[in-house]
């Protein structure tokens, strides 16, 4: 049965309200903003949700194709360097959110302060590498091979006008690598382990609209026009959970919409 309710902020929506929708979530973040939506805004709108969490969002995407969970909320298929490529049996909708590389350094105030000669330092994890040569590409401190995409590696470097050295480090190794490094290329995780934070602390950011690298939901494409998955897109993607966003993760999570 549908019903029109209003969701208190000024619109009203249809929505079935005889099932619970079953959404697979990993933890952190995407359970953060999925909890606040569950107890926050879904009331209003008699969604009922069940939270299902998962510690690697490949089984979540398992999961949804068994037919054990009706959504996913997993990051979407990225480029390249990502584990999960593309599926035609699933479908990648509303982005919800990013949390985005940054660079930062102990040396210098601003990009465009960086000297001749120094070192950059990046994750050495598959994707996140790629991801961050092309952040630099995309601050014009290195040029990358049109097509590398989140796959780049330092051999697909095609320019580096300032000479820089770059060297390709664990996790746990650029936060001891942090303070030598002219530059630093993190995770808002691992910046926040150097003592960072992504607001204040960052000298650049990821832009979030219309990245390839967003948390979203994850259907079975036969389920896109299904009620309660584009209710909850809608609310995933309303100002409630962009001020949510905003307010609780301060930077290191930013939202995609």
């Amino acid at each position: 049965m549908y019903v029109i309710v209003s969701a208190g902020c000024g619109i009203s929506f249809s929505v079935l309200t005889e099932e619970t929708l079953r959404v697979g979530v990993s933890p952190g973040p995407d359970r953060q903003i999925l909890t606040y939506v569950k107890e926050s805004l879904a009331p209003a709108v008699r969604l009922n949700l069940e939270v299902v969490e998962f510690a690697d969002p490949a089984a979540a995407r398992s999961a949804l194709r068994e037919k054990s969970l009706d959504v996913a909320f997993v990051r979407s298929s990225g480029g390249a360097g990502t584990k999960d490529g593309p599926s035609p049996d699933l479908a990648f909708l509303a982005p919800v959110h990013v949390e985005p590389l940054g660079l930062y350094s102990a040396k210098v105030k601003a990009v465009r302060e960086l000297p001749s000669g120094g070192e950059i330092v990046l994750p050495d994890t598959p994707g996140a590498s790629g991801r961050a040569l092309q952040l630099l590409a995309a601050e014009k401190v290195l040029s990358v091979r049109e097509g590398a995409g989140d796959a780049a590696t330092v051999r697909d470097i095609t320019s580096n006008p300032h000479h820089l050295r770059v060297t390709m480090l664990a996790p746990t190794d650029l936060v001891k690598a942090y303070p030598r490094a002219t530059l630093a290329v993190m995770a808002p995780g691992t910046a926040t382990q150097a003592g960072l934070r992504p607001r204040g602390d960052a000298l650049s950011l990821e832009a979030a609209i219309g990245s390839p690298y967003a948390d979203g939901l994850l259907v079975r494409a036969g389920d896109r026009a299904d009620s309660r998955v584009t209710m909850l897109a809608e609310l995933l993607r309303s100002p409630q959970v962009r001020t949510f966003i905003e307010e609780k993760f301060q930077q290191a999570v930013l939202p995609a919409f």
